[in-house]
C-alpha cells in the first residue's frame, strides 16, 4: 500500500479584510511568504524521512490556505528536499485514481455481464 500526503502551503492568517475572494495582492507580506515556502520544504523533509511514498501538491491562486500560482515550480523545489518520496501535482493524481476508477467499474460490468450470461 502507498501513503501520499498532501501539502497546501498555508500563508497564515491575513492583515486586513480578507471577506472577497481573490484576497487583494496588497494584503501579501513577502516576509510571510517567504517564511511559508521554508516551513513547506521544512515539512517535505519530514514527511520524505517519515515514509511517505509521494508528496502531492494542488495550485491556487490568491488564496491564504495555498500559496502555489504554479505547481510545477513548488513541485521541482520539493524534489530537490527529498530523497525517496514522489513529488506530484495533485491533479496528476486524481488523473491516476480517476482512470483506476474506470477500470475498476469496467471490470465490475464485465463480471456481472459475464455472470448473468451463465444464468
Amino acid at each position: 500500500m502507498k501513503f501520499p500526503v498532501f501539502n497546501s502551503i498555508p500563508y497564515g492568517p491575513v492583515c486586513g479584510s480578507t471577506n472577497n475572494w481573490p484576497v487583494p495582492n496588497e494584503l501579501y507580506q513577502p516576509e510571510q511568504g517567504v517564511a511559508a515556502y521554508e516551513n513547506c520544504l521544512e515539512e517535505v523533509e519530514m514527511e520524505n524521512e517519515l515514509g511517505f511514498d509521494w508528496i502531492s501538491c494542488a495550485e491556487h491562486h490568491y488564496s491564504p490556505m495555498s500559496l502555489v500560482p504554479n505547481v510545477s515550480v513548488i513541485a521541482s523545489a520539493i524534489t530537490q528536499r527529498v530523497k525517496r518520496a514522489f513529488a506530484t501535482p495533485q491533479s496528476i493524481l486524481d488523473k491516476v485514481a480517476s482512470a483506476a476508477d474506470r477500470r475498476n467499474a469496467e471490470m465490475t460490468r464485465l463480471k456481472k455481464k459475464k455472470k448473468d450470461k451463465k444464468k
